[in-house]
């Protein structure tokens, strides 16, 4: 079965007209206040006339949500839980809550940072020690539930691809995502889901687009995660 993927090429397309236009663009404070003071969780006034579709999860995919919406103003209603997705368990478990009982035209979901953060035995993260929240097997397991899920939910489901962490002391995170990329990627190509490749988008420009985590974003990176998502999302709608 082929899979569309959106990746940098297609995002390229896009670039220019959103970096130049001032009017589009949210400055760096307004992106980095985005999941600080949780206004992407604000809730949206729903224009009967558009689709809707809904964002699935984490810190990351908060960063970016605003700059979505905005770039699909006037084209979708585009909707989030008020909450950090987090891994893939804790998404499998809050899904009836967060889908509701109307169908979406297109669902957009991520999850496996969280799934491979270090833990202890109480469950609070560690750094570079401790064993990882959720194991290959598992978390293979865990998205394709969800993605049977969603599917019932959707008319269009589109996976995004987990972006670059650092190597975090004696972990092995790295290359534990592009693993978890792998894995998620057959899992979406067996349900014909569509794949966001935000990490290749991310990888190649890891400096200038990160933040000084090297985990999260600044307002450029925020930009091109917006920029490639909504590419994406506007694609599947026109599907």
């Amino acid at each position: 079965m082929k899979i569309l993927y959106c990746s940098g090429i297609l995002f390229c397309s896009f670039l220019v007209s959103v970096f130049t236009g001032a009017d589009r663009s949210l400055n760096e404070a307004e992106y980095l206040a985005g999941s600080k003071s949780q206004k992407a969780f604000v809730p949206i006034k729903e224009d009967p006339g558009l689709p809707r579709v809904l964002l699935l999860g984490d810190s990351i995919s908060i960063g970016y949500t605003l700059g979505v919406r905005r770039l699909l103003k006037d084209k979708a209603n585009v909707i989030r839980p008020p909450a950090n997705c987090r891994d893939s368990a804790w998404l499998l478990a809050h899904l009836d809550k967060w889908l509701g009982t109307r169908r979406w035209d297109v669902i957009h979901f991520n999850c496996g940072i969280w799934d491979n953060h270090l833990i202890d035995d109480r469950g609070k993260i560690t750094w570079g020690v401790g064993r990882v929240r959720t194991d290959p097997r598992s978390y293979e397991l865990n998205l394709r539930q969800i993605a049977a899920r969603l599917k019932r939910s959707a008319n269009r489901v589109i996976w995004a691809s987990a972006t670059p962490v650092p190597a975090f002391a004696a972990s092995k995170r790295e290359k534990w995502i592009i693993e978890y990329n792998r894995i998620a990627a057959a899992v979406m190509q067996a349900n014909g889901i569509q794949v966001n490749d935000l990490y290749s988008l991310v990888e190649p420009r890891r400096q200038r687009l990160q933040s000084r985590d090297k985990v999260h974003f600044n307002a450029k990176g925020y930009e091109a995660l917006a920029t490639q998502t909504a590419v994406c999302i506007e694609k599947a709608l026109h599907n």
